[in-house]
């Protein structure tokens, strides 16, 4: 369920911009079947799948994608560092040393 709610929030961000294209990616593989119509909603998930879905018609194109946790390090990462904050925080330069070395590190998994 958490994974459907990050889904939904992100496409709701105002980092988000009409018109774009967006590659969404997750590692909870049911949610991302539901999300691309290959499986059936569970009712728990029926909201925050339409919402999301309804969503994603704001852009040119949006996809959902599986990526398996060990090539998903990063995102892991980031979300347990944002629980950690008290307020929002937006990297509008470069992201952070640590945010790179742990990208190249999934990067380098998905080469494998």
């Amino acid at each position: 369920m958490v994974e459907a709610e990050r889904f939904c929030i992100a496409l709701t961000s105002p980092i988000c911009s009409f018109g774009s294209s967006y590659f969404v990616e997750g590692d909870a593989q049911t949610v991302i079947n539901m999300l691309q119509g290959k499986r059936q909603v569970t009712t728990h998930l029926e909201v925050i799948i339409r919402d999301t879905l309804s969503f994603d018609s704001r852009f040119n194109s949006c996809s959902f994608n599986f990526v398996p946790r060990n090539c998903n390090r990063v995102a892991n990462i980031l979300a347990k560092y944002t629980i950690s904050l008290e307020t929002p925080i937006t990297w509008l330069q470069d992201f952070p040393s640590w945010v790179h070395r742990e990208a190249s590190l999934d990067f380098s998994l998905m080469q494998q």
